[in-house]
């Protein structure tokens, strides 16, 4: 079940396309993941622990963002931004199944191979 867990009430999350949006705090976060099976954590550094905890990637997103440099030059609106962050939440989910189990990526037959 998708859901959001935002830190204050605004407007524009009664549009959010989600069956459920729960104002709170990283505890209700962590809370609402366990609960659900989270796949991910959308945040900002701040969400790294509570990720971790939950055995999901963080997607770092906002302000501060400790562990990447440039995140704050990297758009996040329009088609560039929209199209970016598409990329970096599937590139992300790839690489957490390539490196915790239930994927295989694909090798190339033509990939050369360690002698």
């Amino acid at each position: 079940m998708a859901a959001a867990v935002a830190p204050e009430r605004a407007p524009v999350l009664e549009r959010l396309p989600l069956p459920r949006v729960v104002i709170g705090d990283l505890e209700a976060l962590e809370g609402y993941g366990r609960a659900a099976g989270a796949d991910l954590v959308l945040g900002s550094s701040h969400a790294a622990a509570t990720a971790e905890r939950l055995g999901v990637p963080l997607v770092e997103h906002g302000y501060p963002s400790w562990e990447r440099l440039g995140r704050h030059l990297q758009p996040r609106v329009g088609y560039r931004g929209s199209r970016d962050a598409l990329f970096e939440l599937a590139n992300t989910l790839l690489e957490h199944h390539e490196r915790h189990g239930g994927l295989t990526p694909y090798r190339s037959v033509y990939r050369p191979t360690a002698a």
